[in-house]
């Protein structure tokens, strides 16, 4: 049986899907089977921030369960005679899964190959001209991390030609507060698609009905 879709805008690769937050938050009412969230919280008006903390880890718990959840891609264009560049912004932690150069269109046989990582150790071996960038190349062979705070990436050897890689990379989670739960309006958890909007929908209800009424949370599980 089809998964019927909670709400959102749905897509894949580069482009936006997730499950409506005002519409989840429905669902979850729904499957709980209450009318209102106030009494989740020890005072009932930090309610909305008791719902925001099951939804935020309900989303960490699916992610963890299926690593697919959350990839993104960004496109970084590289330029001559540079060889650091800026991560994504909503990159979590250092997870790049992958970068590849981009397809030129031209049966280039660089097309979507994948750039290899290098580690720390690894970058140490490297020559000291790649690593200094006196040696360019068209297309570089490896990547890594440009320091310890892993906000930077360096490519070796430097590239000496403009030339576009896809970074593939684990994005932060949406996080949602309790604003946004009291004011939904049209925000999105983004790393949720549709084949799993309805198993974040029960797992928050479950949560949200054992801190109401334990001896019913099995009932909905």
């Amino acid at each position: 049986t089809p998964v019927t879709p909670i709400s959102g805008n749905y897509a894949f690769g580069g482009m936006t899907f997730g499950v409506g937050l005002a519409s989840l938050l429905d669902e979850i009412k729904t499957r709980a089977g209450i009318v209102d969230f106030v009494g989740l919280g020890s005072i009932s008006t930090y309610y909305n921030d008791a719902v925001a903390r099951i939804v935020n880890n309900a989303v960490e718990e699916l992610i963890e369960a299926c690593p697919v959840l959350g990839i993104k891609t960004a496109t970084t264009s590289l330029v001559n005679g540079t060889a650091t560049y800026a991560v994504p912004t909503d990159l979590h932690v250092n997870n790049i899964e992958k970068i590849v150069f981009e397809d030129s269109g031209t049966s280039s046989v660089y097309d979507l190959r994948e750039i290899r990582f290098v580690s720390e150790s690894e970058i140490a071996q490297l020559p000291v001209d790649w690593k200094n960038g006196e040696t360019t190349v068209d297309y570089p062979s490896c990547w890594g991390w440009a320091n310890r705070e892993c906000s930077s990436i360096q490519f070796f050897p430097c590239p000496d030609m403009a030339v576009d890689v896809i970074v593939h990379y684990r994005a932060e989670p949406t996080a949602v507060t309790a604003t946004l739960v009291g004011t939904p309006g049209t925000t999105s958890i983004s790393e949720i698609p549709l084949r799993f909007q309805n198993a974040l929908a029960l797992r928050s209800a479950f949560d949200v009905v054992e801190r109401l009424n334990p001896m019913r949370a099995a009932e909905i599980w």
